[in-house]
């Protein structure tokens, strides 16, 4: 009778050390649990501002596309007007040498030549001076746009590591 006695104290004792045991596994299983919940909802976190900041790249790719585009039209229109431009000083040129050969025919017109020239080159002076500022403007324009994209870029990154509280615990990452 005492060796069943032993017998059974060791058998209580194992028994009850495998309930510790299953205890203490029930409790990592719960831990696991929560830290996959935890993961998980850290993923959909991720996964919206992944597709957040896709859609924002999407949408500001579009947009330099189309400023690129406003800048190649600018450009090109800089251009024509450029052309005409050189195409009205060759003109003026012509019309300076035969007027020139004009006023050489005839010394009484010397004064209305002066006059004509330099209404010319205030004419001249007025549409580069236009042009020019409209130039600016359209410049001006596409860099303010170009500030607004990369503006809300910086922010939907900002958004973004706000919706991810590991960032917002450790800090600013690399970059």
């Amino acid at each position: 009778m005492g060796e069943k006695a032993i017998e059974g104290a060791g058998l209580d004792g194992r028994l009850r050390e495998l309930e510790e045991r299953a205890a203490l596994f029930e409790r990592e299983a719960v831990s696991g649990a929560h830290l996959i919940a935890q993961l998980e909802a850290t993923l959909r976190v991720n996964e919206q501002a992944r597709r957040k900041l896709e859609a924002l790249i999407a949408r500001q790719s579009e947009e330099l596309q189309a400023r690129s585009q406003e800048a190649a039209d600018l450009k090109r229109r800089l251009e024509a007007a450029d052309k005409l431009l050189s195409e009205r000083d060759r003109e003026l040129a012509d019309l300076e040498r035969r007027y020139e050969e004009a006023s050489r025919a005839c010394a009484a017109e010397t004064a209305e030549r002066q006059r004509a020239e330099q209404e010319t080159q205030g004419r001249i002076r007025e549409v580069r001076e236009a042009a020019q500022k409209e130039l600016q403007a359209k410049m001006k324009h596409v860099m303010d746009c170009a500030e607004a994209v990369r503006r809300e870029g910086i922010d939907a990154l900002e958004e973004a590591r706000a919706l991810d509280p590991r960032r917002a615990r450790a800090g600013p990452g690399p970059g």
